[in-house]
């Protein structure tokens, strides 16, 4: 007979593990399935940086209403996510990058962000560890991080405490519709039937809809990151670039995480992932040139992760015209801070047939033209 649900998530990374605490918690039965270990790829490679001086002006809204929901999400969810709103520096070396900044951050405090532009004197003040060689920075003391494990689990813990049921190792080999039924998946471990599903494949998202004949315009992303030796606590800052290639934070455990969306090499058959050098030693010499004494420590780990990229970088998100019940939660450019946004914007649309916040200006257009059905 298999398992059955009223919907089926494929797909284990932060976005399809919020979509089944969201869906769970409003009484909504959850089965989550992943090809491998729950938060493995895109969400294993993140930083986990939870900023908005970075974010162009468009976009802004998009970001903040999410970031919203972090200062209280741990207590939501009853685990400690690590969340620091310790702020963050964005550096610029030159003074024209100092320009672009001063730019950018005046029309972000036109849409009610606090953010400041220091000079040599101040920055360094505020972070004695900054470079010497600096023309300034932004500072946005809103901004924050959190541990990058921690949010995925937390999700996963919640929704099962509300009866999902999470099946990590469960690749889906088959999707099919069977009309006035429901859909039918084919697991290399056994049939789920459901009502409805959620592809939250990200990188693998194109992959699942081909299986009910919708094509998604999804390129891969392989990004790569790394982590130095433990150091007793003194990044207390967010160190972010003008060139827009840098993220710096320190975790509880000490260790420097430096990521910047620099990417490395991988395939969506399994094959093996690699760093790239070239970008590897570009991605630590944006980090030494924004903060010299990353130079000095050891390099433990480097890892990449595979993400799913859309054409404007908007999510796929919403329901798929041509294919009721068929619902897409995929390729969210900064998907890690958006995770509770999306996920419980997509548990209003599946229950309530409408969102509160207006996606339909924040999905993909490509998407929305095309396969999308409207949300209001």
């Amino acid at each position: 007979m298999g398992r059955q649900a009223d919907v089926l998530i494929i797909g284990g990374g932060i976005l399809g593990c919020a979509a089944a605490y969201y869906l769970s918690k409003r009484s909504v039965s959850v089965i989550l399935v992943d090809r491998g270990p729950l938060a493995s790829e895109a969400t294993g490679a993140t930083t986990a940086g939870l900023t908005l001086q970075n974010r162009t002006p468009e976009r802004f809204p998009f970001y903040q209403a999410a970031a919203a929901y972090w200062p209280t999400l741990g207590d939501e969810l009853g685990i400690d996510l690590g969340f620091a709103q310790c702020g963050s520096v964005t550096v610029a070396n030159t003074s024209e990058e100092f320009e672009q900044l001063r730019a950018r951050s005046r029309a972000l405090q036109a849409l009610g962000l606090e953010v400041e532009c220091l000079g040599p004197a101040e920055a360094k003040a505020l972070a004695p560890w900054l470079t010497d060689d600096l023309a300034g920075v932004t500072y946005c003391p809103a901004d924050s991080f959190t541990e990058p494990g921690l949010p995925p689990q937390a999700f996963v813990a919640a929704a099962e405490r509300h009866g999902a049921i999470l099946l990590p190792y469960h690749p889906v080999e088959s999707l099919k519709l069977d009309a006035g039924r429901g859909f039918w998946a084919t697991t290399s471990k056994g049939e789920i039937s459901a009502r409805k599903v959620v592809n939250a494949a990200g990188a693998w998202a194109g992959r699942i809809a081909e299986m009910l004949e919708v094509t998604l315009p999804i390129s891969l992303d392989p990004l790569q990151a790394m982590v130095t030796e433990a150091m007793q606590p003194w990044l207390d800052r967010v160190v972010l670039h003008a060139s827009g290639k840098l993220t710096l934070k320190q975790n509880q455990n000490g260790r420097i995480m430096i990521g910047g969306g620099w990417q490395g090499k991988g395939d969506l058959d399994d094959g093996p992932k690699e760093l790239l050098s070239e970008n590897q030693a570009n991605n630590l010499q944006v980090a030494c040139a924004s903060v010299p004494i990353i130079a000095e420590l050891k390099i433990e780990q480097k890892w990449v992760g595979l993400e799913g990229r859309s054409p404007d970088r908007y999510p796929f998100f919403g329901e798929v015209a041509a294919v009721p019940g068929f619902y897409m939660l995929a390729c969210a450019h900064g998907g890690f801070t958006l995770s509770p946004l999306l996920g419980s914007q997509l548990a209003e649309l599946m229950i309530e047939g409408r969102t509160s916040f207006p996606m339909q200006e924040f999905t993909c257009k490509e998407f929305l033209a095309t396969l999308g059905r409207r949300m209001s």
